[in-house]
C-alpha cells in the first residue's frame, strides 16, 4: 500500500474518516475551521466545506433519510449535518455545552442515527433527521471518542 500526502488545512488534521459520494470512496478531514473531502486515490481535493463551529474536531458518515451525509463535531458546542454532493449545511444540531470532540453513527430500533460526545461530559443520541435528541447520557468525564459495538452498544473514551 503506497502513501499520499494530501495538502490543504492551514493547520493540524484532527479527524479523520471514509465517506462515500456518487459511488466513489473519499476521505473527509476536518481541523482548520474546514471540513476537507478527498479521492485518496487521485489525491485531488473535491469540496472544502466551511464550518462556522471553530475547529472541527469529529467527523464521521451519516445517513437521514436514506442519504449518506457527513456530520462533523466541533468548539462551538454544535454537531453539523452536510450534504457532499452539494456541499451545503444541512442541519445544525444544538445541546452540548462544550466542545464536540466525538461524533460516530448509531442505529437502533430500526432508526439511523448519530452520537455525539463532547467535553461537557455528556453523550448524546441524536435523529439527525429532525434535530430532536433521542437519548441523553451523562457520563464521569470530557469525552474524545465513540463508536457502535453490536447491535445495543456504545463504547466510549474520555479524558483522563
Amino acid at each position: 500500500m503506497g502513501s499520499r500526502a494530501l495538502h490543504g488545512h492551514q493547520g493540524g488534521v484532527l479527524a479523520v474518516c471514509p465517506v462515500f459520494v456518487d459511488g466513489r470512496q473519499l476521505l473527509a478531514c476536518g481541523g482548520d475551521r474546514t471540513v476537507r473531502i478527498w479521492d485518496p486515490a487521485t489525491g485531488e481535493q473535491i469540496v472544502v466545506l466551511e464550518s462556522r463551529q471553530g475547529e472541527v474536531l469529529a467527523v464521521c458518515p451519516v445517513t437521514v433519510d436514506g442519504r449518506r451525509l457527513l456530520a462533523s463535531g466541533g468548539g462551538d458546542g454544535t454537531v453539523r449535518i452536510w450534504d457532499l454532493a452539494t456541499g451545503e449545511q444541512v442541519r445544525v444540531l444544538h445541546g452540548h455545552q462544550g466542545t464536540v470532540r466525538a461524533v460516530c453513527p448509531v442505529t437502533a430500533d430500526g432508526q439511523d442515527l448519530l452520537a455525539s460526545g463532547s467535553a461537557d461530559r455528556t453523550i448524546r443520541i441524536w435523529n439527525p433527521a429532525t434535530a430532536q435528541v433521542w437519548a441523553l447520557m451523562r457520563v464521569e468525564r470530557a469525552l474524545r471518542s465513540c463508536a457502535q459495538i453490536g447491535l445495543r452498544g456504545l463504547a466510549v473514551g474520555g479524558e483522563g
